[in-house]
This record gives C-alpha cells, sequence and structure tokens, in this order.
C-alpha cells in the first residue's frame, strides 16, 4: 500500500491492513489516509489510534481488520441472514419487541462502561442463538461497540446466522492463535466472532486463562459483548461462562421447553457471580 508512505515497524502491517480495509469497505479516501499518517505521527500514536482519533472506523472495523486472513482484497464482510429481522426490518413487530428488550436490558443494567452478557438457555431449539444475533444487532445500532461471540462450541451456529467464515474463531484460542473478529455488513459497530475449530472439551477453554484474558481484552474495547451459549442441560459451558462474566439472560421458548430443566439451570445460575437480567419467554 505505496498510498500511505512513512509507515514504521512493528506497526507497518496492521496499518497497511487497516489502510487497505478503509478503503474497500468504508470508502476512505487516500488523502484521509495521508491525514491518519499525519496524525499518527504528530500524536506519537498508533495507527488505529489515528483511526479512531479522527473518526474514520469504529472498533468493530479496525479489530475485523487487523485479525483477519489474507490481504485487504481477499477480506469478505459477514451478512445477517434474513432470520435476524432486526437487522433487516426495522419496522416489524419482531424488531420493536427486540428493541423494547434491549432498552429494559440497558436500565437493569446499569451506567456500566461496559457488559459482558450471556444468552443461555437449558435446551436446544429454544431460539437462543438467534435472540443473542439479534440482541447484538440492537446493541450496535444504538451506535457502541458491540462484539458478538459464539460460545457455543458444540453446536455453533452464529457463522451460519451471519454468513460468516468459520475457519478461524473461538475455539482458535486453544492452540494459541488469536481470534478473528468479522465487520458485518451494514452494522459498523458490530464484530462478530465464530466459534471456529471444534474442541474435545470446550470447558477447558471457556474456563481457562486465555478466555478470562480475551474477555478483559475484549472489555476495554466494547461497549456490549453478547456471548451464546450452549444448552446447559447437556454441559456446564454455560454455567463456566456464567462464573466469570457481568450478566445472564435466561430464556425459554413456550410448548417446547422442559419446565424442570429450566428450573434446575435458574437454580445453577444462582450460584453464579453473574447477575440475572431476567428471562424471556419465547412464542414461536
Amino acid at each position: 500500500m505505496s498510498l500511505i508512505p512513512g509507515l514504521v515497524a512493528p506497526q507497518a502491517e496492521d496499518a497497511l491492513r487497516i489502510a487497505g480495509f478503509l478503503q474497500r469497505f468504508a470508502g476512505v479516501s487516500t488523502a484521509d489516509l495521508s491525514l491518519v499518517v499525519e496524525r499518527q505521527r504528530k500524536g506519537e500514536m498508533r495507527f488505529s489510534e489515528a483511526v479512531f482519533d479522527l473518526g474514520l472506523a469504529t472498533r468493530a472495523m479496525v479489530d475485523a481488520a487487523v485479525s483477519a486472513e489474507g490481504d485487504a482484497q481477499t477480506i469478505q464482510l459477514a451478512r445477517p441472514s434474513l432470520l435476524l429481522k432486526v437487522g433487516h426490518d426495522a419496522f416489524h413487530p419482531h424488531s420493536e419487541r427486540i428493541r423494547a428488550l434491549r432498552t429494559e436490558l440497558l436500565l437493569r443494567s446499569g451506567p456500566a462502561t461496559s457488559q459482558t452478557l450471556a444468552v443461555v438457555s437449558a435446551g436446544a431449539g429454544e431460539g437462543r442463538s438467534v435472540l443473542a444475533a439479534e440482541l447484538a444487532i440492537a446493541f450496535a445500532q444504538l451506535d457502541e461497540p458491540t462484539l458478538l461471540v459464539d460460545a457455543d462450541l458444540r453446536r455453533p451456529s452464529q457463522h451460519h446466522l451471519f454468513n460468516a467464515d468459520n475457519r478461524r474463531g473461538l475455539g482458535s484460542l486453544a492452540a494459541g492463535e488469536p481470534p478473528c473478529l468479522q465487520a458485518v455488513e451494514g452494522l459498523p459497530q458490530l464484530a462478530v466472532l465464530t466459534a471456529g475449530p471444534s474442541l474435545a472439551s470446550p470447558q477447558d477453554l471457556l474456563g481457562g486463562p486465555r478466555m478470562a484474558h480475551w474477555l478483559r481484552h475484549w472489555a476495554a474495547g466494547y461497549r456490549h459483548i453478547v456471548l451464546d451459549t450452549s444448552a446447559a442441560a447437556d454441559n456446564a459451558d454455560a454455567l463456566t461462562l456464567a462464573g466469570r462474566i457481568d450478566a445472564v439472560l435466561p430464556l425459554a421458548r413456550r410448548h417446547h421447553s422442559s419446565m424442570p430443566a429450566l428450573k434446575t439451570l435458574l437454580e445453577r445460575l444462582r450460584a453464579a457471580p453473574a447477575r440475572q437480567l431476567g428471562a424471556v419467554l419465547l412464542e414461536f
């Protein structure tokens, strides 16, 4: 990228990747990139910090550019599927209900600078993944940095819901690889981390130091972190996460969820440090 001369190691590679990403997806001009370099030099800051300072990109976009595989010409944006109505039809009654839930969660969570929320349910097929995705979209629509993490490492679905690449994701942390965040078309404040490669023992990762490190790292840059989880009746993954995040949102699906399993889940969640921000009953 000879259009932005003067970049120096060790940040040069990230700067080139960010610059290419912004030119391709955000319409940032060569003149704008020259301003970034000038601001970087004057302020003695990283290229990404200069980009933020000039308001040319969101944290989600920069993180996606830095962590993506390949160069800017091969990076693809994730795209919300039509199942995620709040991302496609703002006037649909379902979208209004999601926004109402978003408002209630914000009121209950208080003025924290960052909030990590796991959507949990007892069984499979209860709508947990779709709700997590739609809540993340709704938070991002407030123009606040939002990260959606597919922490269901057993039956992941966020890569399907966002038509996203799933080669690198949360499971990559087990091998010591950094996660690959993906920017989302039409939602500049949203980044998605898919589940990535499957693991023999997901709890070892979810309860280990690597997960704790990345949760702290993400909390420093994102106002909202939404985690999709696996069915709590089948394993203890969701409860493991509940021990190291801010809040949980249990859900059940009418005429589908097992009430004994839901009761057991709620009892087990009471012992977790995370706050329970009410509960959701899905009607579909």
